[in-house]
């Protein structure tokens, strides 16, 4: 495509905004969800971060784990740290892919909450496990509490698997 190899070469000669608004043009026709993430980019890089975040919006549940990652690292890298924590958890809002992952735990979700940067599921049998999404870094921590050892172990492993899932869904 000619809008596409013009932008490459505005990009290399270091014309991040214009090489931008072709991406976003192509994105346009395309629907290409990697250009939009590039425009975003090199918006960002001319020093239009809110332009560049204008862009990637617009792709905001596109089912791509790719497109996913960069965007996360658009949100820390211009310092939207919430705008990281939203996506990431309106990505992993699902609780089908721990529940099911339950079989090994033995124990059903009675019930899943988000506060802030954080995703809890509650368990039959006064246990939970927690995901927390860092507010500086692109770093999600597992946190769990059971009875004992190896049922805290038990729900780190669903809640790490089902993470894993999640990110290679999308």
């Amino acid at each position: 495509m000619e809008k596409i190899a013009s932008a490459k070469k505005l990009e290399a000669e270091g014309r991040a905004a214009e090489a931008a608004a072709l991406y976003e043009k192509a994105f346009d026709e395309t629907d290409e969800d990697w250009m939009a993430v590039k425009a975003g980019e090199l918006y960002r890089a001319a020093g239009n971060a809110k332009k560049g975040r204008q862009v990637i919006d617009r792709v905001i549940g596109c089912g791509n784990p790719i497109i996913y990652d960069r965007l996360l690292r658009f949100y820390f890298d211009t310092g939207d740290h919430k705008g990281a924590s939203d996506l990431f958890l309106e990505l992993f809002t699902d609780a089908d892919a721990l529940a099911a992952s339950n079989c090994a735990f033995g124990r059903s979700v009675v019930r899943k909450e988000r506060f802030g940067n954080n995703m809890i599921w509650r368990f039959e049998g006064n246990c939970w496990g927690l995901l927390r999404l860092s507010g500086t870094e692109p770093i999600v921590r597992i946190f769990a509490e059971a009875e004992d050892r190896e049922k805290t172990q038990k729900i780190i492993g669903a809640l790490k698997c089902s993470l894993e899932n999640c990110v290679r869904k999308g």
